[in-house]
């Protein structure tokens, strides 16, 4: 199994000509002034999970901030694809009230709230 990096990012204070200075030791200090933060990306790790677990009922999850219904489904499905799950679970602004349930072929199907979305997916696990 692949260990997450020791870090993930930087923190960065700008100095008073305009450059980033990373800070590289102790806590900042919350009057310090502002303070930037760099993310770094990190490995998927469900792109690995059917790998791992080749017999697990494996569920994504896509939250989409941008596009419309559709677009937030289409990720879903290349999740899908991509990382050969067994569905996912698509919600956000993009997709809108509720919760899409996308099975493993695609085929979208739309949860109101909270309690149907456990009810399907505690269904799943039988």
């Amino acid at each position: 199994m692949t260990s997450p990096p020791d870090s993930a990012g930087q923190l960065f204070r700008r100095a008073a000509d305009g450059q980033l200075e990373p800070l590289s030791q102790g806590k900042p200090g919350t009057r310090d002034g502002e303070l930037l933060l760099e993310l770094k990306p990190t490995p998927k790790l469900i792109a690995r999970l059917r790998e791992w677990f080749p017999a697990a009922l494996l569920v994504g999850w896509k939250y989409e901030v941008d596009g419309d219904r559709d677009a937030a489904l289409g990720q879903g499905r290349a999740q899908i694809s991509e990382n050969q799950t067994d569905g996912c679970i698509v919600n956000g602004p993009a997709f809108g009230k509720g919760f899409g349930w996308l099975a493993g072929n695609g085929q979208a199907e739309h949860l109101a709230d909270q309690s149907e979305l456990f009810e399907h997916l505690t269904g799943l696990a039988k």
